[in-house]
């Protein structure tokens, strides 16, 4: 099984027969929102640099010291925004001390169209980023929002689905994704046909655990009983934040 950890790690008897074959049994997936005081605007792209360093490293310290299985985790997927290596790098500091590069995937990139939601180009991250991130999934042109990176809800889906088979059919048993708070919505299915959210906002840096609960094309993923109870529920928690309302809410 997988589980995007709140910091603790499901019981997946009643999740799946115990007997069966399928890789992602016992499989663990963490996922953190990447967090959003180290951008700014700089031009047509969205260019994530340092905007408020203190705060970004404060936050991603405190994720840091949360989380508790830094010596479990075999992989570390970010998206290549700069504003989630930077998370990604800052928050998981231990695993990247003793050697694991993060793998920057274009499938984690944000939901949305805005300037400070597109990336910037290949040759840039790599003079930023040029020990700690493996590029190889990231070709010239990946922040171009159209294809299967474009920012309707069918393709978000199509996008989120393909990213949860990635991540479901390696062979690593601890893995770390940062991505982005619309596009995690997706990741998760917590979104209506409107492509609207349905449950609440990821904080910055926040963690959520899951599982894989399926082999199939869909590789859907269940939150665990575990990150639900550290997240809680309140009645007046549900902040509908969308996409198309991007540059008024950031």
């Amino acid at each position: 099984m997988a589980v995007v950890t709140l910091l603790l790690q499901a019981d997946v008897a009643d999740l799946a027969d115990p007997n069966c074959w399928e890789p992602y049994i016992n499989q663990t997936l963490n996922i953190i929102n990447a967090d959003k005081s180290n951008y700014q605007i700089r031009n047509a792209h969205a260019h994530a640099i340092n905007a408020r360093p203190v705060a970004c490293a404060r936050q991603c310290a405190e994720a840091c010291e949360k989380f508790d299985r830094h010596d479990k985790v075999e992989l570390l997927l970010a998206s290549p925004l700069r504003r989630a290596l930077q998370t990604c790098a800052l928050s998981f500091a231990p695993c990247v001390e003793r050697g694991l590069k993060i793998v920057a995937l274009p499938m984690a990139e944000e939901a949305s169209s805005a300037p400070c939601d597109t990336g910037s180009d290949l040759e840039v991250l790599q003079s930023e980023f040029p020990d700690k991130v493996d590029f190889d999934h990231v070709k010239e042109g990946w922040w171009l929002h159209e294809g299967e990176y474009a920012t309707d809800p069918r393709a978000l889906n199509a996008r989120a689905a393909k990213l949860r088979r990635f991540i479901r059919d390696r062979p690593e048993k601890e893995v770390v994704l940062v991505s982005h708070g619309f596009f995690n919505h997706y990741l998760t299915g917590d979104v209506n046909d409107k492509g609207e959210q349905t449950t609440l906002w990821w904080q910055e840096t926040e963690l959520r655990s899951f599982i894989f609960v399926d082999g199939s094309e869909t590789a859907t993923i269940k939150e665990t009983e575990a990150s639900m109870l550290l997240k809680g529920t309140p009645d007046d928690a549900l902040k509908i934040n969308r996409p198309d309302q991007r540059d008024k809410s950031s």
